[in-house]
């Protein structure tokens, strides 16, 4: 007897032993679970916070193998793949991976929120993937649900905006953006993918910004305004921070610059996009590119050509950082810089840009053939359609399938012969464009090939008309020298003008070289002493300056040593000639003209001063130029060329060096130029 009830007492110890692990084991699971399930609410608002890097670096601290929760699986697996922006093929694996967890129908009907955030997801990644088609079927799927909450509905409106905008009707795009704005900015509920739009009020930015693209300016002007009213009502509220409220200002003064710019208001549109660019505290943003390509266009239709480069630059750089491949900004990006040229009359570099973008276009235009030719309203239609016919298979099956079937059918047959029509369209067209292109081009190249001929014909009589008269010149003064009748003032000035003679002709020779002869050829150097050199030049055109009652004064004469550089004596002799002749010229009656050269650790610097009458600030960006514009005619009527500072300029690019200017109108000018030491 005692030992059954020793027996007995053994089970049920066993038994009580079982259920208190068992629920210890539960209880860990749901510690466990519970842990989890934080960790994932911490990562969502992360990534509605549009911080998806520190969201990704948190679940890459979870190792989902070790749980078994199905639901928590896959919200893990759809929160991983938003916040994964950079690896294209994990996106799209742990998408159709989290797809397929839901052939089970039991288990999608207990989690239709769960189904809609793993429907949108895929849309989303078929749609950057390129398959706006399957993107849209997606979408529509997930507006199917039997979800009563207008908000899930609101950010699929602007998916569907997002499609209607790359089939250019910007109309319907503008639309949906504003029903999206309307249904969800009321929304209270925080846990819902928002991939494109963190905020509702983006979308009253999309909707100007779309009925900006279609040319409505006052619809524009009007969600604009809005927009902005929306920033500040929800910073006051608390709703977002100061630099997220900056973030979204600095998207809104970028596009009304370029509706001002649109509206032919260049100051206040340059305003805006300076203002835009003072918002962004991310010097490498592509958001930056957008400002940087409308303040270069500003500065090119100003004019304001070096700016306007900076810009062009600037962008250039982003768009490298942004990717590797031509996007929508390369385009325009090639298509502004070629106008650029153009109208710094620059026509080989802008017929050249103007080809890349050409090219390009045609490039991203086949790429992007599907949406093109895809009708998001119909294949929206067709897809319900298609929704509605499944539904009824449990009812009558047979019937059914043969009525999709046919549908089906149908809608391939409608969309073939929709893309053979298009595509006989546009090679038709393409075809007429390219002939006109031709036609363009070779008139182009003919009209250049006179201009070249001309401009050969111009140079060789010149060289005829001028060598000849400057020749009997020089030999004349060096047949009188040979006569021993002069005294010493008058052979010296023989002398010069028998070397200024021979220069003159070199001039011309070095003239006829830089339009004609190929400009990467070397020069001859030797390490001449500069001093010494602009010692001579000075020495030289002292009688020049004397005509106008001017003195060249060589301000640093006492510097006891030479100071060596590697260089061509004709060529910088021809620069200092410039450089002195030009402050003869432009300096009044009586003037003081200062030169002198400076000595630096890697360098040596020569300056020619004067007080004449200066160079206008609309002339600054092109004295430099071959036959430039920006030509004033000396203080004693002495008639300008254009032709020194731009040979002079090429000339110290030649020595490796520079040259500059500072001054203002009727206070004067100094020109430098610097050598690197030999």
């Amino acid at each position: 007897m005692k030992n059954k009830f020793t027996s007995v007492n053994w089970i049920i110890g066993y038994l009580i032993f079982a259920v208190v692990s068992f629920s210890s084991c539960e209880e860990k699971h749901a510690k466990k679970d519970d842990k989890l399930h934080d960790t994932l609410n911490i990562a969502d608002s992360l990534i509605l916070a549009a911080d998806k890097a520190k969201a990704l670096m948190l679940l890459q601290t979870v190792d989902i193998n070790n749980y078994s929760n199905k639901a928590q699986v896959v919200n893990y697996q759809v929160l991983y793949a938003i916040a994964e922006k950079k690896l294209a093929p994990i996106r799209s694996s742990l998408a159709q991976k989290t797809l397929k967890m839901f052939d089970d129908e039991l288990f999608r009907d207990e989690h239709l929120d769960l189904y809609f955030k793993t429907l949108v997801l895929n849309g989303d990644v078929s749609y950057e993937n390129g398959n706006q088609l399957t993107a849209l079927n997606f979408y529509v799927e997930a507006k199917s649900l039997p979800l009563e909450k207008d908000c899930k509905k609101g950010y699929l409106f602007s998916r569907f905006a997002q499609l209607y905008s790359d089939q250019k009707d910007y109309v319907r795009a503008a639309e949906y953006n504003l029903k999206s704005y309307y249904l969800t900015k009321h929304c209270q509920e925080q846990k819902l993918l928002r991939a494109s739009y963190y905020r509702p009020e983006m979308c009253l930015n999309n909707a100007g910004f779309f009925y900006f693209k279609n040319r409505q300016l006052d619809s524009a002007a009007k969600y604009y305004k809005l927009f902005e009213e929306r920033i500040a009502e929800v910073e006051k509220a608390g709703e977002i921070n100061t630099d997220y409220a900056n973030l979204m200002r600095g998207i809104l003064y970028d596009n009304l610059g370029g509706l001002n710019l649109k509206l032919g208001n260049l100051p206040l549109a340059e305003a805006y996009v300076q203002k835009s660019l003072a918002m962004n505290k991310d010097p490498k943003g592509d958001i930056l590119i957008p400002p940087y390509l409308k303040l270069a266009e500003i500065y090119t239709l100003n004019g304001q050509y070096n700016k306007a480069l900076l810009a062009f630059n600037k962008s250039r750089s982003l768009l490298d950082i942004k990717n590797q491949k031509p996007d929508l900004y390369t385009l325009l990006w090639y298509k502004k810089y070629a106008d650029y040229f153009h109208r710094s009359n620059q026509p080989d570099s802008a017929f050249y840009y103007q080809k890349l973008y050409s090219d390009t276009s045609d490039s991203l235009a086949l790429k992007n053939e599907e949406i093109s030719n895809l009708d998001v309203a119909k294949e929206m239609k067709s897809i319900v359609e298609r929704q509605e016919l499944t539904k009824l298979r449990h009812s009558d099956q047979v019937r059914r399938i043969y009525v999709a079937g046919l549908i089906e059918f149908l809608v391939l047959i409608l969309i073939i012969i929709t893309l053979v029509y298009h595509n006989l369209r546009k090679v038709k067209r393409l075809h007429r464009e390219s002939v006109k292109d031709n036609e363009a081009i070779t008139s182009a190249i003919d009209e250049l090939e006179r201009a070249n001929k001309n401009y050969i014909r111009i140079m060789r009589i010149m060289a005829h008309d001028l060598r000849n008269p400057l020749s009997g010149m020089s030999g004349l003064a060096s047949a009188l020298l040979d006569d021993d009748n002069f005294d010493e003032e008058s052979s010296k000035m023989l002398k010069l003008i028998e070397s200024t003679g021979l220069h003159s002709i070199e001039m011309i020779n070095e003239l006829l070289k830089t339009g004609l002869a190929n400009e990467d050829t070397p020069i001859e150097t030797q390490s001449l002493d500069l001093k010494a050199l602009l010692y001579d030049s000075v020495e030289l055109l002292q009688f020049k300056a004397k005509e106008k009652q001017q003195q060249i004064i060589f301000e640093n004469q006492e510097l006891d040593e030479p100071v060596f550089s590697k260089v061509n004596y004709e060529k910088v002799w021809r620069v200092l000639n410039n450089l002195l002749v030009n402050a003869i010229k432009f300096s009044l009656i009586g003037g003081v003209i200062k030169t002198g050269i400076k000595e630096y650790k890697s360098s040596i610097v020569i300056y020619v001063s004067d007080n004449g009458i200066g160079i206008a600030d609309k002339d600054k960006e092109s004295v430099f130029d071959m036959f430039t514009e920006a030509k004033r005619t000396g203080t004693s009527g002495e008639q300008p060329f254009g032709l020194g500072l731009s040979i002079s300029r090429k000339i110290m690019e030649k020595h490796s060096g520079k040259i500059w200017f500072e001054g203002n109108v009727d206070v004067g000018t100094t020109f430098f130029i610097e050598f690197p030491k030999s």
